[in-house]
């Protein structure tokens, strides 16, 4: 762990740099986005398989679903190794899924307004897919890491 030193009375400040400056804390957010990476490549890969049958709105919803329980496999066995839920694995699931639709409410409206206001996402919804994707990682990240895999196990 690195530490920044700062004047007394600055205690925010060394916690918010213990935090960010934590290896264990950027490894996971390199696992995380790689993990998120996966995801997405899913993601869009079944949207474009679906996008003729289901549409651009339902395929999304299926794509994302889909994508969700491949993260959480990869983000339980790799990127929070070392944390785990206090909950039975169904129920941790369960939890991270319901958490993870925080952050994809987000993902899927600015993947909505993409598709809406602009005629390149459209003809090309990746683009729109990559949008929503990053920004709803960080609302996914904190929620899984302090909500779902919170106790860390020796």
């Amino acid at each position: 762990m690195v530490f920044l030193h700062c004047q007394r009375g600055s205690n925010a400040i060394n916690l918010g740099a213990r935090i960010i400056l934590n290896k264990e804390f950027i490894r996971q957010i390199i696992l995380f986005g790689l993990a998120g990476t996966i995801g997405f490549l899913v993601d869009v890969f079944l949207l474009y398989l679906l996008r003729w049958y289901l549409g651009l709105y339902f395929g999304r919803a299926f794509s994302f679903s889909v994508s969700t329980i491949l993260t959480w496999a990869i983000n339980r066995t790799f990127t929070y190794v070392g944390r785990r839920s206090t909950l039975v694995l169904h129920k941790e699931f369960i939890s991270y899924f319901l958490l993870m639709l925080i952050g994809g409410l987000v993902n899927y409206f600015v993947y909505a307004a993409c598709i809406v206001f602009s005629v390149t996402a459209h003809e090309f919804p990746f683009i729109a897919v990559a949008f929503g994707c990053i920004a709803g990682m960080s609302i996914n990240f904190f929620t899984s890491k302090y909500l779902v895999f919170k106790k860390v196990h020796v």
